[in-house]
């Protein structure tokens, strides 16, 4: 892979640290956008960005687990393949709503232990609910126009 490859990956390792991930999940990310070819093992991924294979298993674990990334065989080959999912902004659509929801309702979870005990919830709690509420549907509208969208297209989920 030529160095401006490698810096390209290096750009989008440096865009998920800013999302809070670890770099080497967005240098992975990025390399499986541009490497030839496509379909790498965790070996060939390992060399080509020069890091080491326990960097890269943990990395595709998470980029499988949000859905941007897919691991497969092919008869006749010991070693699995990775490359991108065919919709990874679903997959990380997924994540973010899966994240969403989870924070919801132990937000309400909280709003119900404090009226257990006959507390009065801080406001910031109640709002907090409330825009949850908001933003988890809203995603959830967003998938369906997205999904719609791809099957209009001609694809499937």
């Amino acid at each position: 892979m030529d160095f401006e490859l490698l810096g390209y990956a290096d750009r989008v390792g440096q865009l998920f640290q800013r999302w809070g991930m670890p770099q080497a999940v967005g240098r992975i990310f990025g390399y499986l956008l541009v490497c030839e070819p496509p379909e790498q093992t965790a070996a060939q991924i390992s060399q080509g960005l020069g890091i080491s294979l326990g960097t890269v298993s943990n990395a595709l674990r998470l980029l499988t687990e949000f859905g941007m990334a897919e691991k497969f065989t092919v008869p006749g080959q010991r070693s699995r393949l990775v490359r991108i999912s065919p919709r990874p902004v679903l997959g990380m659509l997924r994540a973010e709503l899966s994240g969403i929801t989870a924070l919801r309702e132990l937000c309400g979870q909280g709003l119900e232990l404090l009226s257990a005990k006959g507390r009065k919830p801080s406001s910031g709690l109640a709002a907090l609910v409330g825009d949850l509420e908001f933003v988890e549907e809203e995603y959830r509208l967003l998938m369906d126009r997205f999904l719609s969208r791809r099957r209009d297209e001609g694809g499937q989920e």
